[in-house]
């Protein structure tokens, strides 16, 4: 197993893992009441969450994947399991966290080329629920 940054295909694993870790969590059944009427909602919720975060500077999100021959995980190359968080702060080191972050415009180039990455992200996206 490795640790990686989360790339946009990694979005529906991650709101299905947080779908099944915090489906009987007793603040969200409080917060979100409608889970057992409309599940897909439930994952939705997670999944705009995940695409925010990712996008969002100062916040840093990594995947866990599985490798070749991992116990259980024969084939290799599954999410199952992440971390996120942000960066807060005032001081100079916590500011360079707020910046954008290697997946804002600082790892694409200039902003037509992080605006086709952006673009072609979203159109996956839309695929996936056609």
């Amino acid at each position: 197993m490795h640790i990686r940054p989360v790339k946009p295909e990694d979005f529906s694993s991650t709101a299905s893992i947080s779908v099944d870790a915090f489906w009987n969590d007793e603040l969200y059944a409080y917060t979100n009441v409608w889970r057992e009427q409309f599940p897909i909602d439930f994952r939705n919720l997670f999944l705009r969450w995940h695409q925010l975060r990712y996008w969002s500077p100062g916040y840093v999100f990594h995947v866990a994947v599985t490798d070749e021959g991992d116990h259980g995980h024969e084939e290799g190359g599954k999410v199952v399991g992440y971390a996120t968080w942000e960066r807060r702060g005032t001081s100079d080191v916590a500011r360079s966290w707020q910046k954008d972050t290697y997946w804002g415009r600082e790892s694409f180039g200039d902003s037509t080329t992080c605006l086709l990455h952006i673009l072609t992200w979203v159109q996956q996206c839309s695929n996936e629920y056609s």
